[in-house]
């Protein structure tokens, strides 16, 4: 909760005295130390907890949301109350994705008394000042007292550090004698040592030999757990000290003289079992993690951990044993909460499934049964219908559909948004032939937040069926949709005859500045609907591929001289696009409608004549004034078209299929109209060679053509000014 208002007296004092002498009272929660305080921002003020990483470099790292709320100016600074008594001040704050605080909050939100992890505080937090944290006591005391490298008290080791780009840097020997370079981080359990550093100091049987950090030998007091922390970065430490290492010594830095000061509280060395885990994982051994679960028993800090490793690991060997994965999945029900059991079942299915071990899907089927034992139980109330789903999704791949169907019909009455479910549910629809059920299946799923990546191929798959589109078109597809996609319709129509003929656009699907013009062309089509002016839009791999690019689109566009989308076209002059960026379709409407009425009307300086005849169009003109040159393009246009791209449009509007453009001397263009069954492969192939040009795959490969959304326009400009004198729509087929 936020708190506006006079700050209280005594913080005033602790800000303007400092803060020495005080302390930070801290815990630690899933191996972090967290500590709360109330934030300063301001005239605001919050409780929060913070993170505490007392070798990281920098002084505070905000959640970027939090800092929206605040509405954090970059440069501002912060101020912290701590518990314990210490305040830090004017703190240099940057807010930062931090996914771990988001994490944090929502698993351990009990332990946080349910008040949001929103930063975490570096080395610099504490103003170049001496401070101590001492794990056992919970405690980080704050003090101006310098450290020295020859301390007075007993059981005191003293070290100068490095500065180091991710914070404080510590010189510990390898068994050889080699440099290892340490951090310090007091948010993580573990200390972590990087492969290559474990590799060199371990021997031939993989025994990892002696860590020193002078008189101390760090692998008497911490397990150490090999994991690539350096991916070839150098600036990254060989080994991070985590919170384990500081059960058995509290330290203190001096950041003004670049001191640390190890002050042992246990003084024999330590047994962890853990290691034993450690060195299993390093060494992919099932086998050894197995005898570790069973040794070490459920109240292990590890338990949970190694039994997902466990199951993982069982599942992808060969042979697969049944048995010892059954006893893995065992292992990791018993560690969840009982909340969560249902889902780790749930998931175990999902992956046994995915692995091809389970052909007839007995084992899944079983562990779904099981799973049905906690499901009321579930933390979200989905583990019900995640069951049914998942049966209903064993029983589609065995061809059981009426079970299948019952199973889905449950699964998604109970989470009809869910995408998977609605997938899963079109492919029961799709295997019963019921096409038209199964595309507004499809459909839900391809739009969602975060669809299933089969989705959307899935949809295309029907678009293209040439069977079920001969009864559903894009039209029917459009009326569906109504609401549910971008979209744009003028309130009115023209009471009065255009200037203009013609608008021409170049498109990309995955060009998200295209869309809002895109739909504010097609406005104005319909706008001037009744005086027959002419929209087309053609598909360009600009800036990257379309599966609508046809070879009429490339040669309008280096005609016309386009090098990228979007390009706008009025009677063959370019519209300047660059102040509609960001708009709103509406307002990029209102700015071309303007521009429209201000110009001039066309005249119409040639007479045509336009015969159709055996599957021809042949469009003859004859200039009514001496010396002007004409070039004509006769474009073959689909009403829509459904595509998935950036451009989030999903539906597209008066796209140019396929045509030509005649040569300047020439006064009489003939066009063949394509057989439609011709043209469709003819577009397979286009957008196959595009796929290999851009080295890509399209999710949609919109290669039908629709014969009953499709019209002939045929366009006459003039040779010098490609000024459109004169445009016009023929029927496809009559």
């Amino acid at each position: 909760m936020l708190y506006a208002g006079v700050l209280p007296a005594y913080f005033l004092i602790f800000a303007v005295c400092g803060v020495f002498g005080a302390d930070i009272d801290f815990s630690l929660i899933d191996g972090q130390s967290v500590a709360r305080c109330r934030i300063v921002y301001k005239d605001l003020s919050f409780e929060a907890n913070v993170v505490l990483d007392a070798g990281q470099s920098g002084s505070v790292f905000l959640h970027e949301n939090t800092g929206k709320m605040l509405e954090f100016a970059s440069g501002d600074t912060l101020s912290m109350e701590f518990a314990g008594g210490a305040v830090l001040s004017n703190l240099k704050t940057t807010p930062m994705g931090l996914e771990f605080l988001e994490d944090l909050t929502k698993d351990f939100a009990s332990e946080l008394n349910e008040i949001p992890a929103v930063a975490m505080l570096g080395i610099d937090a504490f103003s170049g000042h001496t401070f101590t944290i001492d794990q056992a006591r919970g405690k980080i005391s704050l003090s101006n007292d310098p450290l020295t490298l020859e301390p007075q008290e007993p059981n005191v080791f003293a070290f100068n550090f490095e500065r180091g780009r991710y914070g404080l840097v510590l010189n510990l020997k390898g068994p050889d004698g080699f440099d290892i370079k340490a951090g310090i981080s007091t948010r993580r359990r573990e200390t972590l040592i990087d492969t290559i550093a474990a590799e060199l100091a371990s021997d031939l049987d993989n025994n990892l030999g002696d860590i020193s950090l002078g008189g101390i030998t760090i692998n008497d007091y911490t397990p150490l757990r090999a994991t690539e922390l350096s991916g070839g970065n150098p600036d990254m430490p060989d080994i991070i000290l985590g919170n384990v290492f500081f059960e058995s010594f509290a330290f203190s830095v001096d950041p003004v003289n670049d001191i640390i000061h190890f002050r042992q509280k246990i003084k024999t060395a330590r047994s962890f079992p853990e290691q034993a885990f450690f060195d299993a994982v390093r060494d992919e051994d099932p086998d050894a993690i197995e005898e570790f679960i069973n040794d070490s028993g459920r109240d292990n800090f590890y338990y949970q951990e190694a039994a997902a490793s466990l199951a993982q690991m069982r599942l992808s060997q060969e042979p697969f044993d049944k048995s010892a994965w059954l006893r893995a999945v065992e292992h990791t029900v018993k560690a969840a909460q009982i909340e969560r059991k249902s889902q780790v079942l749930i998931n175990h299915c999902q992956s046994l499934r995915n692995s091809g071990k389970d052909p007839e899907l007995v084992l899944v089927r079983q562990l779904l049964e099981q799973a049905k034992e906690w499901a009321d139980d579930d933390i979200n109330s989905r583990a019900p219908f995640e069951i049914q789903a998942q049966l209903g999704l064993a029983a589609l791949e065995l061809g059981e559909i009426t079970q299948a169907r019952r199973h889905m019909l449950s699964a998604v009455f109970g989470l009809p948004k869910e995408p998977r479910f609605n997938l899963w549910m079109g492919m029961v629809y799709e295997k019963m032939d019921k096409n038209l059920r199964a595309w507004s299946r499809y459909i839900i799923s391809a739009m969602a937040d975060d669809p299933p990546p089969e989705a959307t191929p899935a949809l295309d798959r029907l678009n293209n069926n040439i069977e079920f589109r001969k009864e559903f078109g894009m039209r029917d597809a459009r009326e569906l949709l109504e609401g549910h996609i971008p979209d744009f319709h003028p309130e009115n129509r023209a009471q009065q005859r255009p200037a203009i003929t013609t608008l021409e656009f170049f498109n990309s699907v995955d060009n998200p500045d295209c869309g809002a013009i895109a739909l504010a062309v097609d406005g104005i089509g319909e706008y001037f609907s009744d005086y027959n002016v002419q929209v087309v839009k053609y598909h360009l791999s600009r800036p990257t591929g379309d599966p609508m690019e046809t070879r009429i689109s490339v040669t309008r566009a280096d005609y016309y001289g386009v090098k990228t989308t979007p390009a706008l076209f009025i009677d063959g002059k370019r519209v300047d696009l660059r102040g509609f960026k960001g708009m709103m379709p509406q307002d990029v409407f209102n700015g071309l409608l303007e521009g429209i009425e201000n110009q001039d009307p066309a005249k119409r300086e040639l007479m045509t004549n336009t015969t159709r005849k055996d599957g021809q169009i042949e469009v003859e003109f004859q200039p009514l004034v001496e010396g002007l040159e004409y070039q004509s393009a006769v474009l073959l246009v689909e009403g829509d078209v459904m595509s998935a791209g950036a451009s989030g449009l999903w539906m597209y509007r008066n796209v140019v299929r396929h045509g030509i453009q005649s040569l300047f001397d020439e006064e009489k263009v003939t066009y063949t109209i394509p057989d439609v069954e011709a043209l469709w492969e003819d577009i397979d192939t286009t957008i196959g060679q595009i796929e290999e040009k851009y080295s890509t795959s399209f999710i949609t490969r919109p290669w039908y053509v629709d014969p009953d959304r499709c019209r002939i326009v045929v366009l006459i400009q003039e040779k010098e000014s490609k000024r459109i004198v004169l445009s016009f729509e023929k029927a496809f087929e009559e």
